[in-house]
């Protein structure tokens, strides 16, 4: 296990090859969306709901300052002004709150070897200890 890298449990549950074909599948459905696998930090408060579908697609136009606003609306979560909300990639970078490239540059830099974008919110500045 790599310990530069958070573990998912989407990963954990889906071998590699599933993996690939499901992306597969999407990209021939979805050509113009990016696949992202977002999953809620275990140090996050219980103010910040569990999604039950942790799969989401996404257009590949958006900014990622965008697709991080309406995974915040779409919770129900208050406005980012009000409390703020954090994004990590798989490999422990965070994501600043307005970034303003495209899903489809996110996408080219961060997707892992399966083509996916895997991401951790929490509502806690900082990421848990190495183990999760």
């Amino acid at each position: 296990m790599d310990p530069a890298r958070f573990i998912f449990t989407y990963r954990c549950q889906h071998k590699l090859k599933d993996r690939l074909r499901h992306h597969a599948d999407l990209t021939a459905m979805y050509p113009d969306c990016a696949l992202v696998v977002l999953e809620r930090f275990p140090n996050a408060t219980n103010l910040l709901p569990v999604l039950d579908q942790p799969n989401i697609v996404v257009h590949k136009k958006w900014s990622v300052g965008h697709f991080c606003y309406n995974v915040q609306r779409d919770m129900g979560y208050e406005p980012i002004f009000l409390r703020e909300m954090y994004f990590w990639t798989h490999d422990k970078l965070r994501i600043p709150p307005r970034y303003s490239c495209s899903m489809e540059e996110f996408e080219k830099v961060y997707a892992s070897e399966d083509g996916i974008i895997y991401l951790k919110y929490s509502d806690v500045p900082s990421p848990p200890p190495e183990g999760e």
